[in-house]
């Protein structure tokens, strides 16, 4: 599933955004069981269960953080400025 999300990502140039919008509503779905789940299972020291919510609770965190590190990192699209670009010539011009 991940693997389809990235290549539609690339494919439309919007990968971040969608991984950030698949990470929070996959968040929204898995925190609230899988955090329930993983306290239970801590408490039945079930060493395998506890690694399943808490692999469940790491993607869903490394996804949307992954998407906000790639959004923050492109590059941001360059202002068309007016006139020869300082205040002077806008003065002028206007």
């Amino acid at each position: 599933m991940l693997a389809g999300l990235i290549v539609i990502g690339r494919r439309t140039k919007s990968l971040p955004e969608t991984l950030i919008g698949f990470g929070f509503t996959y968040s929204i779905e898995v925190i609230p069981v899988a955090t329930s789940d993983y306290v239970l299972a801590l408490h039945r020291q079930d060493p395998g269960s506890v690694a399943y919510f808490a692999t469940h609770l790491a993607v869903a965190a490394a996804i949307v953080l992954c998407g906000c590190g790639l959004l923050l990192a492109r590059p941001s699209p360059a202002i068309p400025q007016r006139g020869g670009g300082n205040i002077a010539s806008e003065v002028e011009a206007g």
